[in-house]
């Protein structure tokens, strides 16, 4: 049998945003876009890539479904094309509604949003 390469799809400590201060920098100083599932904060950043940082509060339920979302928003993070956006440190706060919401649907949004950044960035 021949063995197929493995595509590496996990998610490197170099591309999470996991101290406090990273988060707090970014609420204070970055952009909020709001959607129906989730609101996005972003703030550009100097590290040579684009980071992600999740937000799911316990008022969204239990662990299972905090981490699920999570895991979910990770996905669309690495599927979604960021090439003509300069970096960033993206905050993703999940939302009661997301529970609910189907992936597709959180993903459009997510796509719809990272289009609206990048217009914003070219005008």
């Amino acid at each position: 049998m021949i063995p197929v390469p493995r595509l590496d799809r996990r998610f490197p400590k170099t591309h999470r945003i996991t101290q406090r201060a990273q988060f707090q920098r970014a609420y204070r100083f970055g952009r909020r876009i709001e959607s129906s599932c989730f609101v996005l904060y972003y703030l550009p950043n100097d590290s040579g890539r684009h980071r992600l940082g999740i937000t799911a509060s316990k008022k969204m339920g239990h662990a299972v479904l905090r981490n699920r979302l999570k895991r979910i928003f990770r996905e669309i993070f690495r599927n979604c094309p960021l090439a003509g956006i300069p970096c960033l440190d993206i905050i993703v706060n999940t939302k009661r509604s997301a529970a609910a919401c189907p992936y597709q649907a959180m993903e459009a949004e997510f796509r719809r949003i990272l289009q609206t950044i990048e217009t914003k960035n070219d005008g």
